[in-house]
């Protein structure tokens, strides 16, 4: 099982619950063209369905940093960006 004791990655990361939340959030919203892509997502189909297209489109996908683009990783950065 995967704990934040056996696995580093599930560790508290600068303020998210783990270092591939808190990548794949910076790489989301770091790219000025990809960051506004997104949020014409979240306008036109809300944040669960865009966080749900986005996931199927990037997954299988890394950040430059290696962070995976998961489903889970792509909701969470999706409803970062629109706090």
């Amino acid at each position: 099982m995967k704990t934040s004791k056996t696995n580093p990655d599930y560790r508290p990361y600068n303020g998210h619950a783990n270092w591939q939340l808190w990548n794949v959030s910076v790489w989301m919203s770091a790219d000025e063209e990809f960051y506004y892509y997104v949020v014409s997502l979240i306008e036109r189909y809300g944040t669960k369905i865009a966080a749900d297209l986005l996931g199927d489109q990037l997954c299988g996908h890394s950040t430059p940093d290696g962070a995976r683009y998961s489903k889970a990783a792509v909701r969470y950065a999706v409803s970062t960006l629109i706090e």
